[in-house]
């Protein structure tokens, strides 16, 4: 007996795909380093966004945790978590598990993108709370940086 098909709303649609080269890049200063980034996508109703960023060797990210899973892909670099002993290289995918905290080292300058599913906490050593990013937050901050830079948000980044 063959299961039966799933069905598909008619009305969700599939959005045509997104020239990620057209998309701009931006500089985010931030105490612990700068990241160079664009959103490729951010789903406010899902509460995930999508981000491609690049990072300087010897950059570390403050320690977070992730309230839902990470999906991380290396195009080029090598960076790791100072938890663990891998390191990602061009190729790697990651899968992070939610509600682990973890801090990134940049070993050699990275190009990298992640898909954020749910918020994340930035936190200190001793668990107090350094800052917080979700869907919401990642686009507001992008399109503020665009804006910054005389741009604006392309079509086809953001879904409901």
């Amino acid at each position: 007996m063959t299961a039966p098909s799933p069905t598909v709303p008619m009305d969700l649609g599939v959005p045509g795909p997104v020239d990620i080269e057209s998309i701009p890049w931006v500089i985010s200063k931030k105490a612990w380093g700068t990241t160079e980034l664009k959103v490729l996508r951010a789903s406010l109703r899902e509460n995930c966004y999508t981000v491609r960023v690049r990072w300087s060797a010897g950059l570390a990210v403050p320690k977070h945790r992730h309230f839902g899973v990470v999906h991380a892909f290396t195009h080029s670099g090598k960076w790791h978590y100072k938890e663990y002993d891998w390191f990602a290289t061009p190729g790697s995918y990651v899968a992070e598990t939610p509600e682990t905290e973890h801090s990134l080292v940049v070993d050699e300058d990275v190009e990298a993108t992640f898909i954020v599913h749910g918020g994340q906490v930035d936190v200190t050593e001793d668990g107090g709370t350094l800052g917080y990013m979700d869907a919401q937050r990642a686009l507001a901050g992008y399109v503020a940086l665009l804006g910054a830079q005389g741009l604006t948000l392309p079509t086809g980044i953001v879904d409901g």
